[in-house]
């Protein structure tokens, strides 16, 4: 692989540009074709994007003078085997955004895709990049990008799927052997001790409903435990999921994180999406909490469980998620 000619050509002629726009072109029908996770976009907004206008659009990123979107396409022993398209926001704070990136099918599973990536990353970060984005729209590209360092940042406004390699960003984490005991001192104040497991408590339910597909997540942010959170499936009619246990440790409270980690494991099961629904069942007394579900977009409903009377049940609907990005794409064509 060493003694290959490895090339990142940057497009600047026409004739350039004619090889290009065909590789975008079957890269776009590949993403619409096999989309399977986030909110499916389906054939009009294919037309957007292979669309005059929006290429017109593109040419206009690649000549602004600053933060200057780069077309390149991928040469290996004088073969053309894939390209990307990135913008690395120097004006900003440092993000380079990919936003295409294409191996052409023949090419896969050799280890080009992650071999040209670290050229990319190299020379970009060379020029001052701080870290990388991108969305994806299928399992098998979202599992190559976290091989490659990305993690999952929830879906954006319009439902795709964001990941990135920002270590500032609030992350899931597996617990295991290496941050157990990191997780077990995790701790809330003793008024929510009424509400909430103790972190050994949660971890050991995780355990106990595995036949449930319990998981139980490690809240990270900055590469510290700041929380746990414990799902699973009601497999009894109605079939749903379940969060049952979710807390932020008592010293990084009251900073937003509650919100964001609650927005990022609704999105991590939107994506998995093998229900419609998310139940969750809140003490009363905890009003905190309950305002905090109805603003992220649980519903109260009137179930009493006769084995916690003391406790509300609200829902989640996937349908009200689905609603609101069909809404935003819908305004985005149309104001282009």
């Amino acid at each position: 692989m060493n003694r290959q000619k490895i090339e990142l050509k940057y497009v600047e002629h026409d004739v350039d540009f004619k090889l290009y726009w065909s590789l975008y072109d079957k890269f776009m029908d590949e993403v619409f074709e096999n989309e399977e996770i986030g909110h499916i976009s389906g054939s009009d907004y294919l037309k957007q994007f292979n669309s005059n206008e929006n290429k017109v659009y593109m040419h206009k990123l690649f000549g602004r003078e600053i933060d200057t979107a780069f077309p390149v396409i991928f040469i290996i022993n004088s073969e053309v085997v894939g390209f990307t398209t990135y913008c690395t926001y120097h004006s900003e704070d440092g993000k380079c955004l990919i936003v295409d990136y294409y191996i052409l099918p023949e090419y896969r599973d050799s280890g080009l895709g992650s071999m040209f990536f670290e050229r990319v990353k190299e020379a970009e970060i060379n020029k001052g990049a701080k870290f990388f984005e991108l969305n994806v729209s299928n399992r098998r590209n979202m599992n190559f990008w976290s091989n490659n360092g990305f993690k999952l940042t929830g879906v954006d406004e319009f439902g795709s799927v964001s990941m990135t390699t920002n270590k500032s960003n609030v992350f899931l984490s597996e617990i295991n052997e290496e941050n157990w005991i990191e997780a077990v001192n995790l701790k809330v104040h003793d008024w929510q001790k009424n509400y909430i497991g103790s972190s050994l408590g949660i971890i050991a339910r995780g355990y106990v409903f595995r036949k449930s597909n319990a998981k139980v997540f490690g809240i990270e942010f900055c590469g510290d435990l700041i929380g746990l959170i414990m799902i699973r499936d009601i497999e009894e009619e109605p079939k749903c999921y379940e969060i049952q246990q979710f807390f932020i440790d008592c010293r990084f409270q009251d900073k937003g994180y509650g919100y964001v980690s609650l927005k990022l494991i609704i999105d991590y099961m939107y994506i998995e999406r093998k229900y419609e629904t998310i139940e969750i069942s809140v003490k009363r007394e905890d009003t905190k909490a309950i305002n905090l579900y109805k603003k992220i977009g649980f519903i109260k409903t009137d179930y009493i469980d006769i084995n916690s009377p003391d406790s509300i049940n609200m829902l989640f609907y996937f349908e009200d998620m689905d609603k609101m990005f069909s809404e935003k794409k819908r305004n985005l064509m149309n104001d282009n």
